[in-house]
């Protein structure tokens, strides 16, 4: 796990005085016990790295002074998970993991058959969270982006889609996957994908493949298609 390192939401630059509330706030003082004029670092999930000194710690809020600042280019490469909406347990993990493995966006897919069909205010800035602390944790600079996909014919078109598919003709992954700058992959929810959902992904440029001789769940068909990809 890299040292202290917290997130902020905005541009920093070099001599800027931060402040950190709530979670980071929480985080810096009652589980890392930081005092003041300790260093620690602070990201901002736009490939930002900085170097901070703690210079005073409040009742609810602590301000540290930026004394360095590295910045790090974006990746070429855009792995992209369309995810059909499972329990939100395993959603949890899918997003949690994916994040560590290097995923650039998380679309969230609402399925014919998704256990879940909307969330909260206050679940989404849960999954936003869970992608924070899995870049924190994992040394990642950036931090997915997420989108929401309503309908299947929202799905894009593509040319280097793949879908996870358990019909016994389809192809293993591992057979047809050439590292690519630029792939994305659909996965169904636990009850699978549907017969017209099937069709219309292959209509829009998406091939069926298999990622392991058996049926995975959908969290772990989502942590291996990660994996392979990157």
């Amino acid at each position: 796990m890299p040292a202290e390192r917290y997130f902020v939401n905005h541009p920093i630059q070099k001599g800027d005085q931060i402040s950190l509330e709530t979670q980071e706030f929480h985080h810096l003082v009652h589980v890392m016990r930081t005092k003041e004029g300790e260093e620690v670092e602070i990201i901002n999930g736009a490939g930002l790295l900085a170097h901070a000194i703690v210079e005073k710690i409040k009742r609810n809020e602590a301000i540290l002074t930026v004394t360095n600042v590295q910045t790090q280019p974006p990746s070429q490469s855009k792995f992209t998970l369309i995810q059909a909406i499972p329990r939100l347990n395993r959603l949890e993990i899918i997003i949690e993991k994916c994040t560590e493995l290097g995923v650039d966006e998380i679309c969230l897919w609402t399925s014919s058959l998704s256990e879940r069909k909307e969330f909260s205010p206050n679940q989404k800035d849960r999954l936003h969270n869970i992608a924070i602390a899995a870049i924190k944790q994992c040394g990642r600079l950036y931090l997915p982006s997420f989108c929401w996909i309503s309908d299947t014919k929202n799905i894009p078109l593509t040319d280097s889609g793949f879908f996870g598919d358990v019909a016994p003709s389809a192809p293993h992954f591992k057979d047809v996957w050439k590292p690519k700058h630029k792939a994305t992959f659909v996965i169904g929810p636990e009850s699978g994908l549907t017969q017209k959902e099937t069709e219309l992904l292959v209509e829009k440029g998406y091939i069926g493949v298999k990622l392991h001789p058996n049926i995975l769940r959908t969290d772990t068909a989502a942590i291996v298609a990660l994996a392979l990809m990157s």
